[in-house]
């Protein structure tokens, strides 16, 4: 009785700090998202010890995991050759989640089955829903009483949650992604009428939160779901109508002029020419292609100039250097006297870009090894919620740099890791 006891409350200890995981997330608790990592980490050791005799399953053994462990030591090696040894140790500090978070997942596999799975996908969902509800109620407050248009879109629409705008999208179509798979294979357990309700408040939120990435893939999903739900289910004409006005009514957003189109138009405005430039006046302005095109030259120049192609500057010396760059350059660095810093202090926003300055060559290789494991991910589970996660994690790589932010790291290593958790546990628990 005790032993049965005791193993329910590993599981309701494992299910809560999910949850508790969830909310850390949703609403940036840093400290909160930390301990209850480590908490999950040591319950998983618990259970696996107790009913298998061993501490962690030969599964974490994958190119995934042992890339995010080799990227990881080779930030330690960095800190013998960084002139920042403080940045770099600091650096570390932050990129321990890279080993922790997918260890803590694969030693929480041992919990779960296709009941727990749902439950944490269905909490998941709602404390999104709570999160988006309450910025668009603080968004129209300001439109209401100071006729502030811009608190709807963008950055300032998750600004009461200090939430990133491209981040929680990424959130917002992992949460419709499982919404339209679960729609299809009828798994959720929530009534039709309510799923496409949240469906279509998570479309318009996603478009007012004007990530192009995310909206350009979230189109390209739907199109993919509505051609393989008719291909399955002939006679579903009623759900394919229903998504493909979706798709126009989203296409039609983008293509005219409101704050969500003018984004997509400022992408195509600008002189590609203009990065080819050896020195710049201030007052010049880079769009987002620009500004990371712009990057490649530097980040070659700095690693041609330093001689260090093979373990790149660290990532203690690496922000030294560009902003090096931006100055020599004559890029706009701010006003004296003002708290404005112009480009100093951007990053690559390449994950490989910045991966190379950092760790050079060998650490890009590391990076295609994480990468190569996320591919496997991809392909084996043949699903297309977790393949399009997938892909739109290692699409937004080309774009950002997630494994330099703490919430970037857990977005990278956490949901990968979590959605193929589904079916694919070596231990199916009793409890539901």
């Amino acid at each position: 009785m005790f032993q049965k006891n005791n193993s329910n409350l590993l599981y309701q200890s494992i299910f809560w700090l999910y949850i508790i995981f969830f909310v850390s997330i949703i609403f940036p608790l840093r400290p909160v998202s930390s301990i209850t990592i480590v908490l999950i980490l040591i319950i998983g050791i618990i259970k696996t010890k107790k009913e298998r005799n061993y501490f962690f399953s030969n599964e974490i053994i994958n190119p995934f995991f042992i890339g995010c462990i080799g990227l990881y030591v080779l930030k330690c090696f960095s800190l013998f050759y960084t002139e920042d040894v403080a940045l770099s140790i600091k650096d570390l500090k932050q990129s321990s989640s890279v080993v922790l978070v997918p260890l803590a997942v694969y030693s929480s596999r041992i919990f779960f089955n296709d009941v727990l799975h749902r439950k944490l996908m269905t909490a998941f969902i709602v404390i999104i829903f709570i999160a988006s509800l309450y910025c668009i109620a603080i968004g129209m407050g300001g439109y209401v009483y100071y006729l502030q248009k811009d608190g709807l879109f963008y950055h300032k629409l998750v600004n009461p949650i200090s939430q990133h705008a491209i981040l929680f999208s990424i959130l917002v179509f992992i949460a419709q992604s499982y919404l339209f798979n679960g729609l299809r294979a009828k798994t959720i357990g929530i009534p039709n009428k309510i799923v496409y309700l949240l469906i279509t408040y998570f479309s318009v939120f996603l478009m007012l939160l004007s990530s192009k990435l995310v909206l350009i893939l979230y189109l390209f999903f739907i199109l993919l779901y509505v051609i393989k739900t008719q291909k399955n289910i002939p006679n579903n004409s009623k759900s394919s109508l229903f998504f493909l006005i979706t798709i126009l009514f989203a296409t039609f957003i983008l293509l005219t002029k409101n704050p969500i189109g003018n984004r997509f138009r400022e992408v195509a405005s600008g002189d590609i020419s203009l990065i080819q430039q050896e020195k710049f006046s201030e007052g010049d302005y880079f769009n987002g292609i620009q500004f990371r095109l712009l990057q490649w030259r530097f980040v070659y120049e700095i690693l041609r100039d330093n001689d260090r192609w093979l373990l790149g500057v660290s990532p203690g010396d690496a922000r030294k250097h560009l902003d090096q760059k931006y100055v020599s350059t004559k890029m706009y660095i701010g006003q004296d006297g003002t708290s404005e810093q112009g480009f100093l202090g951007y990053n690559t926003h390449n994950q490989f870009l910045q991966t190379a300055l950092e760790n050079g060559i060998l650490g890009l290789v590391i990076l295609l090894l994480i990468c190569y494991g996320l591919f496997r991910i991809l392909f084996r589970e043949k699903n297309l919620s977790i393949s399009f996660t997938v892909f739109l994690i290692l699409a937004f790589s080309f774009t950002d740099t997630p494994l330099k932010t703490q919430y970037g790291i857990i977005l990278f290593t956490f949901y990968p890791t979590f959605l193929s958790l589904n079916g694919r546990t070596e231990h199916k628990s009793t409890r539901t």
